[in-house]
């Protein structure tokens, strides 16, 4: 962000002017080759990690919200709807903010949304990119009762290597998900041998540890539910103003 102010009645934010698509629209062309989706995961998951660290969740990682430069800068947008780890998740009562078809399993409960969260909608992203095929459709609920029901489905022609860490990072359980440090060395170690690079970056943590949500160990009171669980939802629907004051 290169400026933010008021001018009259009017709040403005200045910000860089990206040239390029959206991986959403890249996907709709068809296939990522396989190098260019290993380019794009890597720094998405350099950014997350690094946005992790200083205790912001995303909370909405989806192909439309990564930008494509033309000279090949990968860029995370759209951080409208991001919060403070330790802040609170719900923004109305019994509402939980996001994108139909890549809210995680927790966020669709209403458990609240942690940095496994990201790591569940970095998932969805590459195995949309990967595949040109977007997992889950139908109207919003539906695409949101799809994710707690179903997991994503991984083809394996896509290899063991992408196999195994999108299966990972699309685990119904936020514990099994790895964290952006782990998928970062994940993507380091691409070239080694298959059996190498798994020992050298375990992507199942143990699954004592706490789960990561809005409250640790909590699960935030909820007036009324829908069925199995599942809260009302609100879907955000956002226009890019990338380099517009």
């Amino acid at each position: 962000m290169y400026d933010a102010g008021v001018d009259a009645s009017h709040h403005f934010i200045v910000m860089p002017l990206i040239s390029g698509l959206t991986l959403a629209d890249r996907a709709r062309r068809g296939p990522v080759e396989d190098g260019e989706a290993r380019r794009v995961g890597m720094a998405l998951a350099d950014a997350l990690a690094y946005i992790h660290r200083k205790g912001v969740i995303h909370r909405d990682v989806k192909p439309g919200n990564v930008l494509l430069e033309a000279g090949g800068g990968v860029f995370l947008s759209d951080f409208g709807i991001a919060r403070a780890a330790d802040g609170p998740d719900l923004t109305a009562t019994n509402c939980v903010v996001g994108t139909a078809g890549y809210l995680a399993p927790e966020q669709v409960r209403g458990l609240g949304a942690g940095p496994a969260s990201d790591s569940y909608g970095l998932g969805l992203t590459l195995l949309e990119g990967l595949t040109g095929q977007r997992m889950y459709r139908g109207t919003p609920l539906e695409q949101a009762m799809a994710t707690v029901t179903r997991p994503p489905e991984v083809p394996a022609w896509l290899g063991p290597q992408w196999c195994a860490l999108l299966t990972s990072l699309t685990a119904p359980d936020p514990r099994a998900r790895p964290s952006m440090d782990q998928v970062g060395k994940w993507f380091a170690n691409w070239d080694q041998p298959y059996a190498m690079a798994t020992r050298a970056v375990p992507l199942t943590p143990h699954l004592t540890a706490p789960v990561q949500v809005a409250v640790p160990g909590q699960v935030m009171p909820m007036r009324s539910r829908g069925p199995r669980g599942v809260v009302p939802v609100v879907f955000a629907r956002r226009r890019h103003a990338v380099g517009r004051a």
